[in-house]
Order: structure tokens, then sequence, then C-alpha cells
């Protein structure tokens, strides 16, 4: 905010973007409907609205919130997109906050938060305590744009009781009963018949049953006899005996000759074939065969393996393989291949790093040089319907991209990295900065001394299975490791289909193979869910953005490089892999840096 991108924009929109929360209240524009709080004595809870709504804004709405903090101070606002404000292309309705140093007036964008969301601030002022803004509640109409916020000390987990300061009071309960009935019926029939007679029709019977007998026939027998005939018979069975035949054998006579025979099966010998082998021998030889196997041996090839060794040679294969070796050889060979071969452990590896280079589930390779938010993996049935979803972030820089930033989703949980030049550790548990991390929805999470390799260890349902995001600089990038059929077979995204390795558009059945297509196939949808902290340009239905020209501009630069191919290729040599050798090269021709090995 508080800047344009050229002349197209500014003849598009006017340049109708303003100034953030920081900028906003030195400016002084909107002082008199700004706030400030000291967050370690004082809570908020209140509105925000955005600046598209001055003057008419009301005594309990704010335009900026800030925090004072003796290092530098935070400013809170509402990002509405609407008005003075409709060309702002970051975090679009959005509550931001943004601090700025006491000393300077350079500002540093440190959350951007969504409708039910929070960001926390640890060690705020040097206190030990930490502070949380979180977000209610977002209403992003033109005409009633607005954002509840609240603010206090702690953590997510030790909110106080707060109430909004522009809170609707309910409407009191009246002083007694009210003079007379109502003169409408009630909305849903009375449990059971009224006291006495009502005005006028209800508008349905009442749920209980009519005390007197009824005219038409019970759902079961009467305890006596009814009062005079029924119009038809009762739905349960008669207890004296019927005329026809009942639905099993009887536990004594009949009263007479039933009209047909029971449906249970006859106590003496029948004259076909038995559904089972009997008990003893028939008194005479059946038409056909028992259906059940008989005990002795068969002359042609039994349902499955048998128990031991036949007396001869089966005239075709078992049906389904033996679960342990015969104790001797066969007698004779077999006429056919057993059924089936048996099944195997996939053990496979996805990845993408660096410049993005892709590593599809079937160990074939693919770069996507566009910036956008893409799909890796996604599977809802994860961890026993848990779910999982990983999305990259790639950013632009000159004719190549890299990846920026990496969320991983599974249950209700969410880690986010990013890379940083200085090469420290920075993400976000569940949109806390730097917050506690131990597990990601069970799962344990351990990030190593160096701090640029996260491990997520999958083990304890899927043994021998993690996921490792590793991060160089501002590179970062994302392996699964050890996947198996179990765990990612039902996985869709950039990386392709686990079974074929083919890379599949959304409809599962078109194989693309022209990858910038596939990566716009990939982009991060509002169906997909967006998981980042922030939200980053472009965002779909915008495509994702493309180098101009990237194949000539690499060979430009490739031409006045200082760093040479040969080099490059030293420089990887050690690398296990060719997947991580072509990279490596590729990137260090890309940034000139032959420390970007390190990235391997």
């Amino acid at each position: 905010m508080g800047s344009t991108t050229g002349a197209a924009d500014d003849v598009a929109l006017g340049n109708r973007k303003c100034f953030n929360g920081a900028h906003s209240w030195e400016l002084g524009w909107y002082a008199a409907y700004n706030a400030e709080i000291n967050p370690l004595t004082a809570t908020f809870a209140g509105t925000l609205v955005g600046v598209d709504r001055v003057p008419n804004v009301l005594s309990c709405e704010k335009v900026v919130l800030k925090l004072t903090n003796s290092d530098k101070d935070f400013y809170v606002l509402y990002n509405h997109a609407v008005g003075a404000n409709e060309g702002t292309y970051e975090h679009i309705n959005m509550v931001t906050v943004t601090s700025m140093p006491t000393t300077t007036t350079a500002t540093n964008v440190e959350a951007t938060i969504s409708a039910g969301s929070h960001a926390t601030f640890s060690n705020w002022d040097g206190s030990g305590q930490s502070v949380t803004v979180s977000v209610t509640s977002i209403d992003a109409d033109a005409a009633t744009g607005a954002a509840e916020v609240e603010v206090w000390k702690g953590g997510i987990n030790d909110r106080p009781a707060l109430s909004p300061a522009c809170a609707v009071a309910a409407p009191p309960p009246t002083s007694g009963p009210t003079s007379g009935p109502t003169s409408a019926p009630t909305s849903v029939p009375t449990s059971g018949p009224t006291s006495g007679p009502t005005s006028g029709p209800t508008s349905g019977p009442t749920l209980a049953p009519n005390p007197s007998p009824t005219s038409g026939p019970t759902f079961g027998p009467t305890s006596g006899p009814t009062s005079g005939p029924t119009s038809g018979p009762t739905l349960a069975p008669n207890p004296t005996p019927t005329s026809g035949p009942t639905s099993g054998p009887t536990s004594g006579p009949t009263s007479g000759p039933t009209s047909g025979p029971t449906l249970a099966p006859n106590p003496t010998p029948t004259s076909g074939p038995t559904s089972g082998p009997t008990s003893g021998p028939t008194s005479g030889p059946t038409s056909g065969p028992t259906l059940a196997p008989n005990p002795t041996p068969t002359s042609g090839p039994t349902s499955g393996p048998t128990s031991g060794p036949t007396s001869g040679p089966a005239i075709g294969p078992t049906l389904a393989p033996n679960p342990a070796p015969t104790p001797g050889p066969a007698p004779g060979p077999t006429s056919a291949p057993i059924a089936s071969p048996t099944s195997t452990t996939v053990d496979r590896v996805s990845e993408v790093t660096g410049d993005p280079h892709f590593k599809t589930w079937k160990n074939e390779h693919f770069e996507f040089h566009g910036q956008c938010d893409m799909v890796m993996i996604s599977d809802k049935h994860f961890a026993n319907d848990r779910g999982i979803d990983i999305h990259i972030r790639t950013k632009i820089v000159r004719f190549w991209s890299y990846i920026q930033k990496a969320v991983i989703r599974i249950g209700n949980d969410i880690l986010e990295i990013e890379g940083l030049p200085d090469f420290s550790a920075s993400y976000w548990i569940n949109y806390e900065h730097m917050g506690e991390l131990t597990d990601l929805a069970g799962f344990p999470v351990s990030l190593n001394e160096n701090t640029d390799r996260y491990t997520i260890d999958l083990g304890s349902l899927y043994p021998g299975e993690k996921i490792q995001i590793r991060t160089f600089k501002e590179f970062v990038g994302v392996k699964v490791l050890g996947a198996s059929e179990t765990s990612f077979g039902n996985s869709v995204g950039i990386i392709g289909d686990f079974h074929t390795g083919n890379t599949y558009a959304r409809d599962g059945s078109t194989v693309m193979h022209d990858f910038t297509e596939l990566g716009n196939e990939w982009q991060v949808l509002p169906s997909d869910g967006h998981f980042f902290h922030e939200i980053s340009k472009p965002q779909f239905p915008e495509k994702c953005m493309l180098p101009e020209n990237p194949q000539g501009q690499r060979k430009r630069r490739l031409g006045e490089s200082t760093v040479s191919e040969e080099q490059a290729e030293a420089a990887c040599a050690g690398l296990e892999d060719e997947f991580s050798r072509k990279g490596c090269v590729y990137d260090i021709l890309a940034t000139q840096d032959l420390d970007m090995v390190g990235a391997y």
C-alpha cells in the first residue's frame, strides 16, 4: 500500500491505493478515528473499518489501532479494498500488522490476518510476555465492510473475557405475561392434547395418540377386544394358527392341514441334492452332488491351496498361492503358473527444490519458472482422513524463479517455512511465528543444529517415511522420502500420479506435457485452501506470472557470467543423484554463486 507499480495502474485504478497503518498514523489523516493502547496493560475488542468509511465512522469504530512498544510500535489496520483503496493488490481484505521503529520511518509487515486467525508476538517490549492480535470476523462488503479485532496479553489460549465496543445489547425480557393469547397458532404441534378446546383450528394435529378407540386398524394386536370391528386387519401376526403355511416349522402340530409346505428344511431325506454334506448316509442316491466340498480328495482342482500334498497331480492350478512351502515336491508338474505375482513394497521419493526443479514419483524431472502458489501434493484421505496439503510459493528473479516458501497442512496443524539470507530459521506453526515446534498433527517435527533442515517423521503410521524441508539462504526445498502406496498412493498435485508418474491435469485423466500449462493448472485455487500466513500476488483467477523470454535471457546472462559451466559442474560433482547434480549446476549458473551447492 502507498505506492503504484506503474502508469498502467495509475490509469486503470487512478492510483487508488492507500498507505499502510504505520504511515497512515504518522500522516495524521485519520487521527480522529484512531486508538492507541499499551497491550501489556490494556486490551482491545472492537471494530476496525477501512479508510473508505471516513468520515462516516461510528464512535465505537476505529481506522488504525496503535500498539505501543519502546523499540518499534505496531499498527493494526483493516486493508479494505474498496473506494480510495480499491487498487491495492496485497493482503486484500485482511487485517495487517505493520511496525515502524521509533528512530526511522521504515516500515515492515509483521503479520497479515484473515478471519478466524491470529498472530502472537513473543517477548513484547522485552517483558517476556506475549501479545496476541486476533481477528474474529471480516465483512468485505463495499458498504458495510469491517473487521472485528481483539488484542490481549498472552497467547491464544490466554484470551480473557472481552466485550466488543460496538456490541448490540439484547432486548430486555418482558415485565410479565401477555394480557391475552397470541393471535397465531404455535409453529409446531403440541406434544399432547390441550387442556381445553382451541379458539380456532391448529396448523397440525397433536403429537400424542388419541385416548379413544380408533376407527381403523391398529399397528399391532390390542390387549383386549375392540368395542367394534375394525375397518382392516392388524399389522402384527395373529396369535392363533393361520390357515396358510408358516415361515418355519411350528413347535407343535397345527390344528389342521396347511395349504402349502413350510419354508424350513424337511427333517426327512430329500429326493434331490442337499445344500451341504449330510451327517449320515442318505436312504438312496441323490440326483446331484452336494454343494459343499467333499472332505476326501477331489478329482479336480480345489478352490484354494490344500493343507498337504494331494494323492495325485491336480488337473489345474490352485486359485491362490500357498501361504507356506509344501513339505515335499509335487508328484508332477503343475499345468499352469500361479494366478498372480506377489506384491512388493513401494519406496519412492518426490521432490521440489531450488530454482524450481520438480521430481515426479517416477523420478522424472522438469522445471517451471513461474511465480505463484502451487499444489505439490494433496490427499484428503492421508493419515486416516486427517488429510495433507503441501503448497509451495515461487518468486521470479530476472529470467528464473525459486521456491521462497513452503507450507504443509496435516489435519488441523499448519507449518510454514521460509528461507532467509542469513541462514537463520524462520517458520510459522499454526500462524504463530517461531512458536513451539514439537509435532504436526501428532507426527514429530525436528530441526537440525544448523537450522536448515526440518524433518516430519511419519513413522508412527507409515514406517520409514518422512517429509524433509531444507532451506539455503532464500531457497526452500521439499522432499518426501520412502513414500508408499498406503501413504501417498491417492495423492494429486504438480508432481504427478503416484502409480504411473503421469503429470495429470486436475481432471485426473488429461496428461500434460507443457510444463508452463502444468504450473498454471496446479496453481492454488480457493477450493484448495490458502494456508500461507499472508497472501502474495498473483492469486487465482490471475495466472502464474512468467519471466519474459527465460531462455533468451538465460543465454545472454550465461555469456556475461563469471562462473563457467565447467566450474559449476565441478562444484556439483559430489552430489549423489543426477537430479541434484543437474539442478545444482543450473542454480549456480543462474545465481552466479558457487555456494548454491549447499542447497542440495
